[in-house]
């Protein structure tokens, strides 16, 4: 729904599906480029359905509210980046379990809900690795999409394009379905920032306030922008908001660090044990560019006695989806 240029969604938390999936349903997940053919400029973009369920708002809640904290982009079968200064005022709460953190998702103008269950901090950048898990209902055709990634090094005067979402209000009440579940209710708008590359600081900018490999980008952001993905002109994802000064100019993480961290443990996709946890993400991640299918096999228990879906590769054939925006 719109309303003064306001888009609004709703959706209600549920278990996860692939839990409770029959044997031999399936489920894909397809790389997409999200090109932008814009001019330079500050923009609002009314079509918010037009990411796929890539773009993430990132929401802490607390109790029977939850807030907008920060955008962020799905890079692989439940695995997200984030920005970590995002998360500075939240994560003793988070850790203590007086805040949870999930992420949400717009697709068809429902709101697509994520748990986040862990969130790994990438050292000496502004980075996080988001791990989720899905809380409501596969979409159409059990189909997934995420950002289709790029580590090249943009050149200067190239242009790029921020996307992130801000809220509408700082607040949202967490309200009750008939199944006493918890249902979301959030609305915003969605912004895309374009501009030209003007500095490129391979070994970070300066040793306190951007020490991690970075870019200058001469565009203006908004809160709420932040963590969001930086696209290049071919729709690629280059890096994630980290920083900015109001009218410009803006600051990308990119990716490299996240990318190539090993950390075992780090990260976890979805359906449980999808991803190999013990080789470094840009590795984990290398098997999904040919959009898998992935069907159900069994259900297993975890080291918690929780019951687990197990899901396995079936096939893999085709290219890069494309989202002309």
């Amino acid at each position: 729904m719109k309303s003064n240029n306001i888009r609004k969604a709703s959706g209600e938390i549920k278990d996860d599906p692939s839990i409770n999936a029959k044997f031999g349903e399936k489920i894909k997940f397809s790389p997409i480029l999200i090109p932008h053919k814009v001019k330079n400029g500050f923009y609002f973009r009314p079509d918010w359905n037009g990411y796929g369920g890539v773009l993430l708002m990132i929401q802490i809640a607390r109790q029977s509210t939850f807030s907008n904290v920060g955008s962020a982009v799905i890079v692989g079968p439940g695995v997200a980046f984030a920005a970590k200064h995002v998360y500075t005022e939240d994560f003793n709460d988070i850790e203590t379990a007086t805040a949870k953190s999930i992420a949400i998702a717009v697709r068809e103008d429902v709101l697509q809900l994520w748990k986040i269950t862990k969130i790994a901090e990438i050292p000496n950048s502004d980075l996080l690795i988001l791990s989720l898990e899905l809380q409501s209902d596969f979409p159409e055709n059990n189909l997934f999409y995420f950002s289709y990634l790029n580590t090249r090094y943009p050149k200067l005067s190239e242009q790029l394009t921020v996307v992130g979402f801000r809220a509408f209000q700082s607040k949202y009440n967490i309200e009750k379905n008939a199944k006493d579940k918890d249902s979301y209710n959030s609305a915003g708008k969605t912004f895309v920032s374009a501009g030209n590359v003007t500095a490129r600081y391979p070994n970070g900018r300066d040793s306190a306030m951007l020490p991690w490999p970075c870019l200058e980008v001469d565009c203006n952001t908004v809160g709420g922008m932040s963590g969001g993905p930086v696209f290049d002109s071919e729709g690629y994802l280059i890096g994630i908001l980290c920083s900015s000064i109001e009218g410009g100019p803006s600051y990308v993480s990119l990716l490299w660090p996240a990318l190539i961290t090993k950390s075992v443990g780090a990260f976890s996709g979805w359906p449980s044990k999808i991803l190999n946890e013990n080789v470094n993400l840009l590795n984990a991640l290398n098997q999904y560019w040919d959009i898998p299918c992935y069907i159900k096999t069994r259900i297993e228990k975890n080291e918690h006695g929780e019951e687990i879906a197990i899901y396995e590769v079936e096939n893999s054939t085709g290219n890069a989806q494309q989202c002309i925006l």
